[in-house]
């Protein structure tokens, strides 16, 4: 990766495009915790070999943050965002903590290309775009409302409004964590915020149902 991302760069700096060029660098979300080892004689490294390194690196890699890839916990969903892009950053070397949603990176990338979605494609009529783009914020600006974010990835769901989420895996209970002093989810606040939790299963329910999830594992 390190390697082909350098011929990127290189390549952009040769047309004398990289300053004015908009690059955003994400991982994928969270470390997995599968167990698959479909070529044990070529041994880990191999060039052939096609193997996970399971739970244990898994957790390593996810540490501080709690559960792996597929799961709605912080340990399954934060990233980090690198964007690059010279001649439209004034704050050079800025570091946000502000949540961002990966649905922010369409309306992002049409904010910037000055390019309107269409409510139809063909005779097909189009999901509506509910992101909103992260251009302002880039720059240093802060964000003008608290947006609702949810998950939903094999039966494991979350939805976070500003610092508060609720999470579950799977069939299990709701837990709820205040993020901004337990980013780690350690601490669960079901006895204590109970009209919050309530708001935030509502606001779930109805985002589902908006988008159409469906119970898993699917029929």
């Amino acid at each position: 990766m390190d390697h082909n991302i350098g011929r990127l760069i290189d390549a952009l700096k040769a047309m004398e495009i990289l300053d004015n060029t908009f690059i955003l660098f994400l991982p994928d979300n969270g470390a997995g915790n599968a167990a698959i080892n479909n070529t044990p004689d070529t041994g880990l490294g191999s060039r052939n070999f096609w193997v996970s390194y399971e739970q244990s690196c898994g957790n390593v890699s996810n540490t501080p943050y709690r559960y792996y890839k597929a799961f709605a916990h912080e340990g399954g969903i934060i990233t980090p965002l690198i964007v690059h892009w010279p001649n439209g950053i004034d704050k050079k070397g800025l570091i946000s903590h502000q949540p961002i949603h990966i649905i922010d990176i369409v309306p992002t990338l049409l904010g910037l290309s000055k390019t309107v979605y269409p409510e139809t494609f063909g005779n097909e009529k189009l999901v509506p775009i509910t992101g909103k783009s992260i251009l302002p914020l880039i720059n240093g600006a802060k964000k003008d409302q608290v947006m609702v974010m949810f998950w939903q990835h094999e039966g494991n769901q979350a939805v976070r409004i500003g610092d508060w989420k609720l999470v579950k895996k799977n069939k299990n209970p709701w837990e709820s964590y205040d993020l901004k002093t337990d980013p780690t989810e350690l601490s669960d606040l079901k006895n204590i915020k109970s009209d919050l939790i309530d708001s935030l299963k509502i606001n779930w329910q109805t985002s589902a149902k908006k988008v159409g999830v469906k119970d898993w594992p699917v029929k």
